[in-house]
């Protein structure tokens, strides 16, 4: 009995020592619990949480750049490229903003575990804190869809029979008129006015400029591009100390009205003539840009040019054109043709024999036409021919690229490719290119081709177009 009452206490004194340490062990947990989560509260990742006020700092300055993005485009009449910035800026505004209240709310959930009332309260805060950044760009985005994108590109003064066609393109369809004329027909995004004068003063809307347009009364200098494909810098940095402007085609990729826009603009008093090339014919807007069938005549003063479309395989049209028109320019001074395929070419491409005949067939047969010169693109070089007393010019690296260009040396027996520069007749041996026996000058360089009217000779200078000196000119009496 003795020893069972002594057990018993032994056994009690060992649950009452078991159930002390498990209290001691649950108020060492509670403190442990109340301090991690003091450490937790008063941490620095956590106690504020700085990263979601840096990004809300970080909305006003998107917000801020967004502002001053718009005002320039505003100022410089916004194109695709502005928008398109506006549009990635908005966009990430947008995400900040988001994120921020995301962040927020997670925050509360996890960390501090405020109330609904509060997660309420702090969610409203944070609008009403975002609402005036908000305001601001909301009115930037109407001012620029509402305002800035309705101008394209333009204008461009077309020498059109005995008259001008004026011509520009909006972003969205709108009224034709120039000087408050009446609208001359439903609204579109290109607009063309034909003038029956050559010297006159016009306005046209979206622009606040007067422009003096003024055919020269004789021509004394022409300059000649082709294939820019859309890259306008080269046109941009030309003098104006010319009379026409003519393009060689392919002034566009796929003959987009947005890559007309880059390609060529920024001439809204110089007299434009222009013929097509396979690139711009693909989306089919050239002739609405253009205003004109694929071949035409056109007699500016003194000189008379003919533009047709030739190309391998659709040539056909553009010979019996010129063979059904020759007569027109019987009573020029002085007879161009331009085309985009070249018809002697050093270039990647080359020569297409069967258009080299035919044009060597056409002007042959027609000595009453006082021919001067031919001028082509497609290849990207510059190359110049002579055959007789004309010259023929590929004119096709006018900022669009430069291709490889046919050398006339050889190792091995095979040509090396590719040539820098060509210079004098090439050797049949040498060179796979029909009118090889013609060719005085080939280069892999940017290139305008000069055409300058003297007293009893024209001289063509064919400039560098990134140092702005001439590489070589060429003197043609008559």
């Amino acid at each position: 009995m003795d020893s069972q009452n002594q057990n018993g206490t032994i056994l009690a004194n060992v649950r009452s020592e078991v159930s002390a340490a498990q209290e001691e062990t649950v108020n060492v947990d509670g403190k442990n619990a109340c301090i991690q989560e003091e450490v937790l509260q008063n941490s620095p990742k956590n106690s504020n949480s700085a990263w979601v006020s840096y990004l809300r700092v970080s909305q006003y300055i998107v917000a801020a750049l967004f502002s001053a993005i718009t005002t320039y485009s505003f100022v410089q009449y916004s194109r695709i490229g502005f928008l398109l910035i506006q549009a990635i800026i908005s966009a990430a505004f947008v995400l900040m903003f988001v994120v921020c209240l995301i962040s927020q709310t997670i925050y509360d959930k996890k960390v501090r575990k405020p109330s609904f009332k509060t997660r309420m309260i702090v969610s409203i805060a944070s609008l009403i804190a975002t609402l005036p950044v908000s305001i601001w760009l909301l009115v930037d985005v109407i001012i620029t869809i509402s305002a800035l994108p309705t101008f394209c590109y333009g204008p461009l003064a077309f020498v059109h029979g005995s008259g001008t066609n004026i011509h520009w393109c909006t972003y969205k369809p709108t009224s034709t008129y120039l000087q408050g004329q009446d609208s001359t027909g439903p609204k579109s995004n290109y607009h063309s006015v034909f003038v029956n004068e050559t010297q006159f003063n016009y306005q046209i809307p979206g622009l606040a400029s007067q422009f003096t347009y003024s055919l020269a009364s004789q021509i004394s200098k022409f300059v000649v591009m082709a294939d820019t494909h859309t890259n306008s810098h080269y046109l941009s940095t030309m003098d104006t100390d010319f009379d026409l402007l003519v393009l060689c085609g392919d002034m566009s990729y796929g003959g987009l009205m947005s890559e007309f826009a880059q390609g060529f603009d920024g001439f809204p008093t110089k007299p434009v003539l222009m013929v097509m090339g396979n690139h711009d014919k693909i989306s089919g807007q050239f002739q609405q840009v253009n205003q004109r069938e694929y071949n035409y005549y056109q007699q500016v003063r003194n000189i008379g040019i003919f533009f047709v479309y030739v190309q391998s395989g659709l040539d056909a049209n553009a010979f019996q054109f010129l063979e059904d028109n020759a007569v027109l320019g019987y009573g020029a001074d002085h007879i161009f043709i331009v085309v985009h395929h070249p018809v002697y070419s050093t270039g990647g491409d080359g020569s297409i024999e069967s258009i080299s005949k035919k044009m060597e067939q056409f002007i042959d047969s027609h000595p009453q036409l006082k021919f001067r010169a031919q001028f082509s693109g497609h290849d990207h070089v510059f190359a110049a021919f002579k055959r007789g007393q004309g010259y023929y010019f590929v004119n096709g690296a006018g900022g669009g690229g430069r291709d490889t260009m046919r050398d006339p040396t050889t190792y091995a027996g095979q040509r090396v490719w590719p040539a820098d520069e060509l210079h004098g007749p090439l050797t049949y041996l040498d060179e796979y290119c029909y009118g090889y026996e013609y060719h005085q000058d080939s280069w892999l360089k940017f290139t305008r081709t000069e055409v300058n009217f003297e007293a009893s000779k024209i001289v063509y200078n064919i400039r560098d177009l990134d140092t702005g000196s001439i590489l070589v000119s060429y003197d043609q009496p008559f």
